[in-house]
């Protein structure tokens, strides 16, 4: 039996519209990137937490479609569905089609929401090399699946 609560957390309107919000967040950096009359922000002091951003608004439209699919989250208010923070590996398991770099730019969104999230003192400095190519062009791809996986769930 589901409880109110559970009905919340299992409505995808409200993790799509979490997703919104953290990618306006990321918008604010990129301003402050290519602004002039704001404080200088060099791209590569900004592009980790920004990563890191971007992989949380992935993470939520993923559960909006997820949910949209008619799956849930939350059952008896306890978590149920999507135990990892894989997105590569929800992309694969759910036959989410990626275009371009798409995959290769969530990898390293994936990296970073854990490495500079959740973990800050992880200890893969050697992925975490292999990703100083990172850049705001990563973000854009992050974007066009996010817009994909949104389409059709609509806020209430």
């Amino acid at each position: 039996m589901n409880t109110p609560k559970d009905d919340w957390r299992n409505d995808p309107t409200i993790w799509r519209a979490s997703c919104l919000q953290l990618l306006d967040t990321l918008r604010v950096t990129e301003h402050g990137l290519l602004n002039p009359n704001t404080t200088k922000i060099e791209e590569h002091s900004a592009i980790q937490s920004s990563m890191m951003v971007a992989g949380f608004a992935f993470e939520n439209a993923f559960k909006a479609w997820y949910l949209a699919q008619g799956n849930k989250l939350y059952i008896n208010n306890k978590l149920q569905g999507l135990r990892t923070h894989s997105f590569t590996g929800w992309v694969k398991e759910y036959q989410i089609k990626t275009k371009g770099w798409e995959l290769e730019a969530l990898d390293r969104a994936e990296f970073y929401s854990v490495a500079w999230g959740r973990y800050p003192a992880h200890n893969n400095k050697e992925k975490e090399r292999a990703f100083e190519t990172s850049s705001f062009g990563d973000i854009n791809q992050i974007r066009n699946l996010i817009s994909r996986l949104l389409e059709g769930i609509v806020t209430k």
